[in-house]
């Protein structure tokens, strides 16, 4: 496999950013000669940007991710995933597998103190998103919707959150999570 990366970062904090943008885009090709299970080619295009009130207090993130799976042969295990808090919270972990994925989330946080060590905030989730096996399947009428309200803390061993996630299918899931759920993410 061959991955060309572009990636540009001017967020403030990785955990909880109340400026600036991080975008990546991807290229991945994978080719039997070079040791890959199969030929097949991907593009990841993935980013963040975030916008807060002048005290910093409030602050929207909007996260987006779009994967493309050319000529629909990657396989399986290069298939993008779905599901888990920040990405359909509604769903469970990984719940939707495809060789094409789309998703866009908008988060809203609050801080709800000044301490530097152990910052604390509270927020919500309105996302959209799905994932297709075939590019032929692509449809904006097969999206799944989700939202989550969370309590997050800025930690000393990173991000943790509480969240409670409701998706349009009707499934509601609780998280404990520790790591960052707006991540930009790579290929699996």
């Amino acid at each position: 496999e061959i991955g060309l990366e572009y990636l540009h970062d001017s967020l403030d904090s990785y955990h909880f950013p109340t400026s600036g943008m991080l975008h990546r885009l991807e290229y991945l090709v994978a080719r039997e000669e070079l040791g890959a299970y199969a030929d097949y080619e991907q593009a990841l295009v993935n980013g963040s940007m975030s916008f807060s009130s002048p005290s910093g207090v409030n602050t929207w993130l909007w996260t987006y991710e779009l994967g493309y799976s050319f000529d629909d042969k990657a396989p399986i295990e290069r298939w993008f995933r779905l599901g888990g808090f920040g990405r359909l919270s509604g769903l469970a972990p990984d719940q939707l597998l495809g060789r094409n994925v789309v998703l866009t989330t908008l988060a809203y946080y609050r801080r709800l103190n000044n301490m530097d060590l152990l910052s604390a905030y509270v927020g919500m989730t309105l996302e959209a998103g799905n994932v297709w096996e075939l590019t032929d399947d692509i449809s904006v009428s097969d999206l799944e919707y989700s939202g989550s309200l969370f309590l997050g803390a800025d930690t000393p061993l990173g991000p943790v959150y509480v969240a409670l996630g409701h998706g349009s299918n009707g499934d509601t899931t609780a998280y404990f999570y520790v790591g960052n759920p707006f991540r930009v993410s790579r290929f699996y």
